[in-house]
């Protein structure tokens, strides 16, 4: 009976300290890799919102912005709504690419996520072998999944889009200056031009 007994203790201390000595290696080898993944996860996050808000701002503000600025330079410069509707078109297509970035970078948080937590399980299942014999050997890869793909390809998608909608703000700003500077261009309309001497 003491030997069952002993042979029995034996063996629970045997599986607390491995138990011990695999969350000791979890801590230092899984755990940092973990935070790295979700300090990563958090800096494309802000880099992604930074920039679709710029392109939501620029885009809609300018489409906001075109009906008070027609308005206020109209009567002067003898400029229609016509003039305003290329500029427009810009714009309104360049909050289109905003919208659309936003809805790719939605997929592709979702994705990274999946392949993240994958990193982690492959990693995991390397450690449980070390220890308990049962998991993925060391040599062993971590397999591919779809999730891959979709990761990659909406990082490109948004990238693009993104990179769009900034386009579509530059040429819907440079269309307008353009119809502005057409129109003082006009050698039948009269414009005061401005002393730069006191009188």
């Amino acid at each position: 009976m003491d030997e069952e007994q002993q042979k029995a203790e034996s063996t629970t201390n045997e599986i607390t300290r491995r138990r011990l000595a695999y969350l000791e290696d979890y801590r230092t080898t899984v755990t940092p890799s973990e935070s790295r993944g979700a300090a990563s996860f958090e800096a494309s996050r802000i880099f992604a919102e930074i920039a679709v808000r710029s392109a939501y701002l620029l885009n809609g503000g300018a489409m906001v912005a075109l009906p008070a600025f027609w308005a206020m330079i109209s009567n002067d410069l003898r400029i229609t709504l016509s003039d305003l509707s290329e500029p427009a078109g810009w714009f309104f297509w360049g909050l289109v690419a905003a919208v659309v970035a936003n809805i790719t970078i939605y997929f592709n948080y979702l994705s990274l996520m999946q392949v993240m937590r994958q990193v982690t399980e492959h990693a995991n299942a390397k450690l449980k072998f070390a220890y308990y014999g049962e998991g993925l050997k060391p040599d062993q890869k971590v397999p591919t999944t779809p999730f891959d793909s979709i990761e990659r390809f909406t990082f490109f998608v948004a990238l693009a889009v993104v990179i769009a909608s900034f386009l579509f703000f530059y040429w819907g700003a440079d269309t307008l200056m353009e119809a502005i500077k057409t129109v003082y261009d006009d050698p039948d309309l009269k414009l005061p031009i401005p002393s730069s001497r006191p009188n």
